[in-house]
């Protein structure tokens, strides 16, 4: 009976982090200026391995605990990137992603938390984790591709430096910004395996 009830307390967890990441916290529109006291991060988001996952990159200011989630779904249309084929688990190189550009306030943030869910599973980073980054006034902060891969008994993350294909994607989307706009603040964390839950 117990193991029953936890099935039940995962799948309406499931349908909770599924029905929030149906709205994700929206890129900027395509006409958006810079302004004083905001930034923009830019970040990809990648992911591999198994199907059937939406995936969810937490972040929170520090001093005012103000938090964002940024979603990426494997079963959406929100996609800059998609697989090469349909196999699943796909290779590390075989990957669907979106590009995120949103404006945060100036401040001192941390990448907290990073998810992954699927129907009959949750798979997630450690508890304590603190990649810390800053996001400063009147730019675009570019912070690196975060990719996910889950296989069935880990979940690999890490951030890697793709910002000439990841800049270039943005500037076609936002043909107002410039590279003065722009300044590399690269995520600081190595490449990570989890079990999963």
């Amino acid at each position: 009976m117990n193991n029953f009830i936890k099935k039940i307390c995962l799948w309406i967890t499931c349908c909770l982090f599924l029905s929030s990441c149906a709205t994700p916290y929206s890129n900027i529109p395509t006409n958006y200026q810079l302004k004083g006291n905001v930034g923009v991060i830019l970040l990809s988001l990648t992911a591999s391995g198994e199907c059937g996952f939406a995936y969810f990159a937490e972040i929170r200011e520090i001093f005012n605990k103000s938090s964002y989630s940024i979603g990426m779904q494997d079963f959406g249309y929100e996609r800059d990137w998609i697989k090469r084929n349909k196999e699943c688990p796909s290779h590390p190189d075989n990957y669907f992603g979106k590009l995120v550009a949103i404006e945060l306030p100036v401040g001192t943030y941390e990448l907290y938390q990073l998810e992954g869910m699927s129907r009959y599973k949750k798979v997630f980073a450690e508890k304590d984790m603190s990649v810390k980054f800053i996001v400063k006034a009147n730019k675009i902060n570019y912070l690196g591709n975060m990719h996910f891969h889950v296989n069935k008994k880990s979940f690999i993350y890490g951030v890697q430096n793709f910002s000439q294909r990841d800049i270039r994607l943005f500037q076609s989307k936002y043909k107002q910004f410039n590279a003065q706009d722009i300044i590399i603040n690269l995520l600081r964390m190595k490449e990570i395996k989890t079990l999963v839950a």
